[in-house]
């Protein structure tokens, strides 16, 4: 007699299924459980589910309980956790489960466990040995004749080519050996940073730059460091527009960075002055446009003299000058400079450098948290003053950010009045949720909300600005000299308002004169709002459900049918709750009849969960029943 199925599946459903991995990812493991791909389903000892799921390949996954009863999974696949294998293999034992079917007990030793286990942990401990160190192997090295030395690195070459070719031109090759090394490591580059025609861009996954990272270790070894450096720098300023390009998952900006780590460890070796290094390493790091080259900031914030970072300031300093741009070039530039100015223990000059940097370049926010680090706080609200001036019209974030310094540096002061103030004017410029309830924090302090909250309510109505109410309960008035153009009333406020403080009766009122002044009438807005009103007014969220779902079916695209069952999902739920099965039942009969000629719809509606079942659909009849496997 074979064990019973474990037992978390008697409470498992679709429902929980979808809600557990997504709507999408949930339909997709549906597809693939009725296609028949789930195999040797199992129990393991624990009580979860073991199968073989056949997709791009073969893969082994493991549907699970934990402790408290949280849903969870494994899988060999590269999506990992909660992916669409284990949703197949939970639709089968539930499947089976229905149909009485028993289902066996996987084996102890069953190498589906190893291969997950291997998966989810590829970073323990192996039987394989670790590379070992430098010194253990010459150590090693040391004890061998030159005969067993020769042997060991042709075996070596055998294994890796690149041993070889090192072996050929020697620690230091000559003239000669070493242009070959450079125009073979160049000849690699050059192939590598080859952009492929328009019309084979989508067929190529990435290009390969394992023979780049191979070809400048060779180098490297061989004792080439400077010629590392510059075919460094050269493939760094080539392959930027490569990496904006690809659309590889970040292949080619791991492969580049992995590059860039032979050329951190060739400017350690390199018979350099400390300055010409830190030059270097500054120089990359501001060509970057992808952070492939932050391994030389390891480098860069290391103890150097002082008298090197002179040198680095001076020269950086110096491009300042010449350099009559704005923007993040000249951003970073500013930065890099501050930092070796810092080094290089020159902090008067800093102070000098963010105030020109402020009238020049408009960069006020650097030098204001430089004053409020330094303790300067009257200085500092001066220049914020300054700044937000020169920002209000042109750049309204560089504003804010200072607007956000002022406002930390009068909680600081516990000058609540002032906060209350400013944070009144901040919902005024950006009117949220959110803020809303940061000036009712302040104000409970100052034991004023009740006067402030109809204030901030007559705004998002009316649009006057609190302070020029009688009632303003501050000492401090607002003044804003920029406000966007915005109708009211504010509408998507009014209703997020209604939603947090759990008023359906509201938000009801304010959604519907939204879709009577037909402003900002999406799927966003409307499902937040059935959720919140499903209580109070069952018939409207059900209905609002209904017209989204509906709404997304019309698109007659998978994705959009994928959507839709999110939000007949919630419908369903509330018409079970309500005892409106039949109604649910009719409406669902309804789609499939209208919609039958849409397979991929059909698959979909295959997978919302009806009453009293746990994870059923409908054929066309209208029965009820489980779908099994497809028979192979």
């Amino acid at each position: 007699m074979h064990p019973s199925p474990p037992p978390f599946l008697d409470k498992l459903t679709f429902d929980i299924l979808a809600a557990w991995a997504g709507e999408a990812v949930f339909q997709r493991g549906l597809a693939y459980h009725k296609a028949g791909k789930v195999r040797n389903l199992a129990r393991t000892s624990e009580g979860g589910l073991l199968a073989t799921v056949d997709g791009t390949r073969k893969y082994a996954t493991q549907f699970f309980q934990e402790e408290g009863e949280k849903l969870a999974s494994e899988c060999t696949c590269p999506y990992g956790p909660r992916c669409k294998h284990a949703v197949a293999a939970a639709c089968t034992g539930l499947a089976l489960l229905a149909a009485k079917t028993s289902i066996p007990l996987a084996a102890a030793n069953d190498k589906r466990l190893l291969d997950i286990d291997i998966a989810v942990s590829p970073d323990e401990t192996s039987l394989a040995e670790p590379a070992p160190s430098p010194q253990a192997l010459e150590a090693v090295l040391k004890k061998l004749s030159k005969e067993q030395l020769v042997t060991l690195m042709i075996q070596a070459a055998a294994l890796a080519p690149e041993v070889g070719a090192l072996c050929m031109h020697g620690a230091e090759p000559k003239q000669k050996d070493a242009l070959a090394l450079v125009k073979d490591a160049r000849k690699a580059m050059r192939k590598a940073l080859e952009v492929p025609d328009w019309e084979d861009y989508h067929h190529q996954a990435y290009t390969d730059y394992e023979p780049v990272r191979k070809k400048l270790e060779i180098l490297r070894l061989a004792g080439l460091l400077e010629e590392v450096l510059d075919l460094a720098l050269e493939l760094l300023e080539d392959s930027q527009s490569q990496i904006e390009m690809y659309d590889d998952e970040g292949q080619t900006h791991d492969d580049i960075a992995q590059c860039m780590d032979i050329a951190l460890q060739a400017l350690r070796d390199v018979d350099w002055p400390a300055h010409k290094k830190l030059l270097w390493a500054a120089d990359a790091v501001l060509t970057d446009d992808f952070a492939v080259c932050d391994c030389f900031w390891a480098l860069l914030r290391e103890k150097h003299p002082q008298e090197a970072w002179s040198v680095v300031a001076d020269t950086l300093s110096g491009r300042l000058a010449q350099h009559s741009g704005k923007g993040f070039a000249r951003s970073a530039l500013v930065d890099m400079a501050i930092y070796a100015l810092t080094e290089a223990g020159r902090d008067a000059e800093v102070l000098v450098l963010c105030k020109h940097e402020a009238v020049h370049s408009g960069e006020y926010l650097r030098l204001v948290e430089l004053l409020l680090a330094n303790g300067s706080e009257q200085e500092a609200e001066e220049w914020i003053h300054k700044g937000i001036a020169g920002a209000e019209r042109k750049e309204p974030y560089a504003a804010d950010r200072l607007r956000s310094c002022l406002l930390e540096l009068r909680k600081k002061q516990k000058n609540w009045d002032a906060v209350l103030c400013m944070q009144t004017e901040d919902f005024v410029r950006h009117a949220s949720s959110e803020r809303f309830k940061e000036c009712r924090r302040s104000a409970e302090k100052l034991k004023v909300w009740p006067a402030l909250r109809p204030l901030l309510m007559a705004f998002l109505i009316e649009r006057k600005f609190p302070w020029d109410h009688d009632a303003w309960p501050c000492q401090n008035r607002g003044k804003i000299s920029v406000l966007r153009e915005e109708k009211h009333p504010d509408l998507y406020t009014l209703i997020d308002l209604a939603i947090d403080e759990k008023n359906p009766a509201e938000v009801l009122k304010w959604y519907d004169l939204q879709r009577k002044d037909r402003r900002g009438y999406g799927g966003y807005c409307a499902d937040r709002v059935a959720a919140a009103v499903q209580d109070f007014a069952p018939e409207r969220a059900i209905a609002l459900w209904k017209q989204l779902a509906e709404a997304q079916i019309a698109l007659v695209k998978p994705k959009a049918y994928v959507e839709a069952a999110s939000f007949l999902r919630k419908m369903g739920k509330l018409m079970r709750t309500y005892n409106m099965a039949t109604q649910w039942d009719a409406y669902i009969q309804a789609l499939r009849g209208e919609h039958r000629r849409r397979p991929r719809l059909m698959e979909v509606l295959d997978g919302l969960s009806l009453p009293g079942e746990r994870a059923v659909c409908q054929d066309g009849q209208g029965k009820m029943h489980v779908p099994l496997p497809k028979e192979k």
